[in-house]
């Protein structure tokens, strides 16, 4: 994944290159650590629909996006036709080359076939997208609703799908290649602490497989797979506590990572991330409570959410 600065100067958001299993090179984890039945989520009925003739990849990817945001309460994404334009047109040149043309996923080579522009955000100023470009994501499946999953169930590359500061959407797909393109919100405003998971949620997967990404997380103790991600979203929200239990109360170690870690390597701004050391347990409650300071006033934070 890679994000623009252009708008992100607002949030804090700075350009940085990034790449997941699902994204920079094939691969044959699904970054669930072998569970990847789907998640059940009740469709997005009320965002508006994309234009006639929109490819059907695209709009499954839409609908996937928008369904994750109702169930974490958020609202709809925009579709953009000519974002779609911008992603479709990455894949075409991503699958028509190899070697320097495609060392770094998400940037086009001058010379190269197919090539348009080095960088996402001019990609999509190409295809007459007016907003200002935010995130590029890629992966390796080519079937959007798919794509989507394997991006949630990630860490660096679900903060655009379940950001509350982004608005508008485009995906594009050539043969096994997916990409979606992300804009900012005209006007990015502080808002309430947003969990994924989300509370009382159920079915969420155990485990996360973090060699599917780069640059590298911190690694569990025993290794990959650790305990399925769990993410904050909030501006200048100061932590000062962080506890995870199941459901017999027992604590849960975990890896913690916060904007100001250097583990975060400044690609968390106003997001924060957990993850067990170890996968979680089959079909269990586990328990989030966060304390903190946003902006001279306390914030605590509690929420459940039970494993498949």
């Amino acid at each position: 994944m890679k994000t623009n600065s252009t708008r992100g100067k607002s949030v804090g958001l700075v350009g940085l290159a990034l790449a997941v299993a699902a994204c920079g090179a094939p691969a044959a984890s699904d970054g669930s650590g072998g569970d990847d039945a789907e998640l059940q989520l009740a469709p997005a009925t009320s965002c508006a629909r994309p234009p006639e003739g929109a490819e059907p990849t695209a709009v499954a990817a839409y609908d996937r996006v928008n369904a994750y945001r109702q169930a974490a309460g958020l609202g709809c994404m925009t579709f953009s036709p000519q974002i779609s334009v911008a992603a479709a047109g990455h894949c075409n040149y991503y699958i028509a080359n190899k070697g320097n043309c495609v060392a770094s996923p998400h940037r086009e080579v001058v010379g190269c076939d197919r090539f348009r522009a080095e960088r996402f955000a001019d990609r999509m100023a190409l295809a007459a997208y007016a907003g200002a470009p935010a995130y590029e994501t890629m992966t390796y499946v080519g079937a959007g609703s798919q794509a989507v999953d394997k991006w949630v169930d990630s860490v660096w590359h679900r903060i655009p799908i379940l950001s509350p500061w982004v608005a508008d959407a485009g995906y594009g797909s050539v043969n096994k290649c997916d990409t979606m393109d992300f804009g900012w919100m005209p006007t990015l405003s502080d808002r309430a602490p947003l969990t994924y998971p989300v509370d009382g949620q159920t079915g969420i997967p155990r485990s996360f497989d973090g060699n599917t990404e780069s640059p590298t997380l911190p690694v569990p103790h025993k290794g990959w797979p650790s305990g399925y991600p769990i993410m904050i979203y909030a501006i200048d929200l100061k932590v000062t506590s962080h506890t995870l239990v199941d459901d017999q109360n027992a604590p849960v170690d975990h890896i913690w990572m916060a904007p100001e870690d250097a583990a975060a390597m400044g690609i968390l701004r106003n997001e924060l991330v957990m993850y067990a050391h170890s996968p979680l347990k089959k079909a269990t409650t586990y328990h989030v409570v966060i304390d903190g300071d946003h902006k001279g006033q306390p914030v605590h934070l509690a929420w459940s959410f039970t494993t498949r």
